[in-house]
């Protein structure tokens, strides 16, 4: 998928260049995530907003990451992450 503009939810995977709004599934993925990321595995190139998961990584964050292992540019922690520099 393109662009996503609301919500996303699925039993497996969520994919999409762009979205703007709620991904709730095992796995997401956007290039650009504006919202909210719910899910066993977030990824996202661009994140703007929170990830939830047991693992979430962005190459660019933008806001906060809450699991298990949390990697963004700056660091990698455990439960909290976060950053506010894009």
């Amino acid at each position: 998928m393109d662009k996503s503009n609301g919500i996303q939810i699925s039993g497996l995977v969520n994919e999409a260049l762009y979205s703007s709004g709620v991904q709730i599934s095992l796995a997401n993925s956007a290039i650009i995530m504006s919202g909210i990321q719910i899910g066993i595995n977030n990824y996202s190139n661009e994140m703007y907003g929170i990830q939830i998961g047991l693992l979430n990584k962005s190459k660019k964050t933008n806001g906060i990451q809450l699991g298990l292992c949390n990697v963004n540019e700056k660091r990698k922690f455990p439960i909290f992450n976060w950053n506010f520099g894009i």
